[in-house]
């Protein structure tokens, strides 16, 4: 999103080459690639480094910039328009836009960004009067215009996502009904017509003619309007008579899923809460402690502050950053990105490596030969290096332990995959929750058994640990 924010300044630069190389010329500029101009240049004093975390402003910026700049596009550089050296300029500033983002803006992107919204409002049973009017907790930014609004309900529709749909659609037939959005172009009888088809969708045509029945018809096409009621009373004429007034219990919330529940808030006890503390941890290095934040003690889950150095962050954030190596473990070979060759084993050995013997430093846990990781040994322990954790959300959840751990930037979460008599513990199966502001980077690591692990005893010292 910040990338798509330093692309659209570059095109508003070619832009104002092309008309003023153009109005040089004696001939005039489309007045919608002006307007649409002076609405990008007011967008971009707003946008702050800030913005792409929220995702009701990111799906603002890709929907504007999808639908204007296509339109400017379609003005200056089309089938029957002239080729001037202007226009050429404006082409190839586009393309090297286009080639920097990796292919321009699509229909498909608007979709993920809007179900992704509509799955931010299911998970966090967030209210949807908040998010029209800009707000996600605690979090506010300029509300959506209708048309953007519109386009969100309408994917959540075509997902099947029906509960949603109806009361994102119903809330939007509202507002437009009662003009709150003077300057948009959505008409009430658009919606109206969509929503009478999400009803009919779900065994409601009564409501989709009651809905029809409350709309003035003046100025309306009365025949397309008589038609869509004949077809919603055919519809409820062939539904059951017991079916025919019954109202589908779309607005009763039905009882989250425990996964749901975890990414909400914690599931443990008060008494569960009131044992788990923060405390220094003694390592194998002289008058050197750890901070460990104990969030759960059997099986043991605990996240190590202070862990990771400012350094570490940025050379951990330099190899997952847009260039990043991507890789699968067995791996080793060089692999492309951008037009760049990385070694696996390189940005193994100057990072992760290094970070691997610290933590088995604070863990306690001894010095082990390189294992070939494609034998299939077991794990015996799990952490995660948190880069960067969002603002609000994306927890990492234990359902079996009922669980949620925050991921706090700096911070490195460990689980034992193991019991302390060698055996593997299978409770331990952790979910990641969406972020809801912001994003978060995580890099994984762990280790295994080497086949002698197991008979140490010295993989009993949790046992007695605080």
């Amino acid at each position: 999103m910040n990338l798509l924010r330093d692309e659209e300044r570059r095109l508003i630069k070619g832009l104002h080459r092309y008309i003023g190389a153009t109005e040089k010329l004696g001939e005039l500029v489309a007045e919608d690639v002006v307007s649409l101009l002076e609405k990008a240049e007011v967008e971009q004093e707003v946008l702050e480094d800030e913005f792409a975390e929220n995702p009701l402003s990111s799906f603002h910026t890709l929907y504007r910039i999808y639908h204007d700049w296509n339109e400017v596009f379609r003005h200056v550089w089309c089938d029957d328009c002239d080729k001037t050296p202007a226009s050429q300029d404006f082409n190839i500033t586009f393309g090297i836009a286009e080639r920097k983002l990796g292919g321009w803006i699509t229909q498909e992107d608007l979709r993920v960004a809007a179900i992704n919204i509509v799955k931010l409002y299911e998970m966090y049973d967030l209210d949807v009067r908040d998010v029209f009017d800009g707000y996600i907790q605690d979090h506010v930014v300029i509300p959506l215009p209708a048309e953007e609004l519109y386009f969100i309900t309408a994917t959540a529709d075509k997902q099947d996502r029906m509960r949603s749909a109806v009361v994102w659609f119903e809330e939007l037939y509202k507002r437009v009904s009662e003009n709150m959005y003077p300057d948009s172009t959505l008409k009430l009888i658009t919606v109206a017509r969509v929503l009478a088809g999400v009803y009919n969708k779900i065994g409601m045509p009564r409501k989709s003619i009651e809905l029809f029945d409350q709309i003035n018809n003046e100025g309306l096409d009365m025949r397309q309007l008589k038609r869509d009621v004949e077809y919603y009373t055919l519809r409820l004429n062939g539904l059951p008579l017991d079916e025919r007034t019954k109202d589908l219990d779309l607005y009763k919330k039905t009882k989250p899923s425990k996964f749901t529940q975890l990414c909400r808030q914690s599931l443990k006890s008060t008494k569960a809460e009131s044992k788990l503390k923060c405390f220094l941890r003694a390592s194998d290095r002289p008058f050197y402690f750890i901070k460990e934040e104990l969030f759960n003690k059997n099986p043991r889950i605990s996240v190590f502050h202070d862990v990771i150095t400012e350094d570490d962050l940025r050379q951990l954030s330099h190899c997952t950053s847009a260039r990043r190596l991507v890789y699968r473990g067995e791996v080793s070979e060089e692999t492309a990105i951008n037009n760049k060759k990385f070694g696996f084993y390189d940005v193994e050995q100057s990072v992760v490596k290094k970070l691997r013997n610290r933590m088995r430093k604070i863990l306690q846990i001894p010095q082990q030969e390189e294992i070939d990781i494609k034998r299939g040994n077991q794990r015996v322990a799990t952490w995660n290096y948190v880069i960067k954790g969002a603002k609000s959300g994306g927890y990492k959840v234990f359902m079996s332990s009922k669980t949620s751990v925050p991921l706090v930037s700096g911070s490195v979460i460990v689980w034992y995959n193991q019991n302390s008599d060698g055996r593997q513990d299978g409770r331990l199966s952790p979910g990641d929750c969406h972020t809801i502001i912001g994003s978060q980077r995580v890099v994984e690591d762990y280790l295994e058994e080497d086949g002698t692990v197991s008979t140490m005893k010295c993989f009993n010292f949790f046992k007695n640990s605080p």
